[in-house]
């Protein structure tokens, strides 16, 4: 090909990108007219962050993506609100805050009443997490997440890139370390998360150590479910399908006809099965179909006192004589995993984790001010039995390499213990490890550890939401 050809082509093309460049810089992205109210209401770009797509129409609703958020409007009912993109992060989707009660951290507050309360933010989804990669803690939420840096002065709040991670490479923008949601992922405590993440009730009580199951995968097996690492989700575990690895037959799905009570949940495209309205109560309120899966059969009857469906990753029991708060219980499949199935996945020169003493850390609170005290309790137990009169000792580390043991009070017959702990007056983000062990038993016992973080004084929160919620 001749020169002048050759340097033709790259003429044209330079030409071409500078012409894009300017097209870009003279068409930036912009919030859409039918939004602008809304999104200035709510803090503009200084809250929400910058528009990163252009508005676009789904199933009759026009949506929009900010960093931070996700917009919609429906203009059949003539609605503004923003998506619940924090049930996609967790993976546990329809979380409410009743059983699993998490409390607003404090330093939330002030920019969540700013917001409208949970009108505009949604239901809290967990507690305050510590994310020591990042020097920062944070909390989700349905529709948006909070964060704030250690480096931040007190009262400084900030919104995590929700949006950013919705739309991904869609819209081409790059969250900034410090407010991306990647890090959720890297969230290392994984299952040993699991007690203050769970409520026990769903899962009953622990019946194994953590330990790599036959897919190299960590996971510990609780009386009715089985946790696992699930790098793939976001949240870091997921379910095993346990009705299917116990041979649990499944049912041809059914077409929606209408004509049962309950609620039709799709498993195969339109077909699925009924499930009753107050199972369907329980797992909304249980961490959503997402987490627990869709049904596999129908809702039977077993015997006069008992009824039952199976989901992809568990069973739930309906005992219609039980008192309310015991009428719907997940069967005890974890019990029947960990007899039939678990034990082959134990190296032989390994510890078994299924027998001797197990140690869990039932409470802790992830972040505390500086000076201020931590109640730590511990649950013990014995091959899944509650185990009394041991006594437990704490260690824990503070930043100027001293070390500080104190011992629990003996376990109560509920296998349980709590100490309070005088917190260092250490720096704001400065985290404090420790080590709860057993003392004077012949079995050989792991230690459990944990860590918390030194977060500073907590504000107080005063007043009436600031801005317009979105509905109005």
């Amino acid at each position: 090909m001749p020169k002048f050809f050759r340097y033709g082509i790259l003429l044209i093309i330079f030409l071409g990108l500078v012409s894009c460049q300017e097209l870009l810089e003279d068409n930036p992205i912009t919030v859409d007219a039918i939004f602008q109210e809304k999104y200035q209401s709510l803090g503009g770009e200084e809250i929400l962050g910058p528009a990163i797509s252009q508005i676009y129409e789904k199933n009759g609703r026009k949506f929009q993506f900010t960093s931070k958020v996700s917009m919609v409007y429906d203009p059949e009912i003539n609605q503004f609100y923003l998506a619940p993109i924090g049930n996609e992060i967790l993976k546990i989707a329809e979380h409410l805050k009743y059983p699993n009660h998490y409390d607003i951290y404090a330093a939330f507050e002030p920019l969540h009443m700013e917001l409208g309360g949970i009108l505009s933010t949604g239901r809290v989804l967990s507690d305050v997490i510590v994310d020591m990669d990042h020097k920062r803690i944070v909390q989700y939420f349905e529709n948006v997440g909070f964060y704030q840096m250690a480096s931040d002065p007190p009262g400084v709040v900030h919104l995590l890139d929700y949006g950013a991670w919705k739309c991904a490479q869609a819209c081409g923008y790059h969250a900034p370390k410090e407010s991306s949601i990647g890090s959720i992922s890297a969230n290392e405590a994984g299952i040993a998360s699991t007690p203050e993440r769970l409520n026990p009730i769903f899962t009953g009580d622990p019946l194994s150590e953590i330990y790599v199951g036959s897919d190299g995968l960590e996971e510990r097996i609780y009386e009715n479910v089985v946790i696992y690492r699930d790098y793939a989700s976001p949240g870091g575990i997921a379910l095993r399908p346990l009705p299917e690895l116990l041979e649990i037959p499944a049912e041809t799905p059914q077409v929606n006809t209408s004509e049962e009570e309950g609620v039709f949940i799709a498993s195969e495209g339109d077909l699925g099965f009924y499930v009753p309205n107050n199972l369907d109560e329980y797992i909304r309120q249980y961490y959503g179909y997402l987490f627990i899966g869709h049904p596999i059969n129908k809702f039977v009857k077993i015997n006069e006192g008992l009824y039952r469906q199976c989901f992809e990753n568990l069973c739930l029991d309906y005992r219609p004589d039980e008192s309310e708060d015991q009428k719907i219980h997940p069967m005890a499949l974890g019990r029947k995993y960990k007899q039939v199935i678990a034990r082959e996945y134990i190296p032989k020169d390994g510890v078994d984790p299924f027998t001797g003493i197990t140690l869990t850390i039932q409470k802790i609170s992830p972040v505390v001010p500086s000076g201020k005290e931590q109640e730590i309790s511990v649950l013990a137990l014995k091959k899944g039995i509650p185990l009394s009169k041991i006594v437990l000792s704490l260690t824990v580390a503070y930043p100027d390499s001293c070390q500080q043991t104190q011992l629990f009070q003996p376990t109560k017959d509920d296998g349980t213990t709590g100490l309070e702990v005088n917190c260092s007056k250490a720096d704001k983000g400065t985290p404090i490890k420790f080590k709860i062990c057993a003392e004077e038993v012949e079995e050989s016992v792991d230690c459990v550890e944990g860590e918390y973080l030194i977060w500073g004084e907590i504000p107080e929160t005063t007043g009436e939401p600031l801005l317009a919620t979105p509905g109005e």
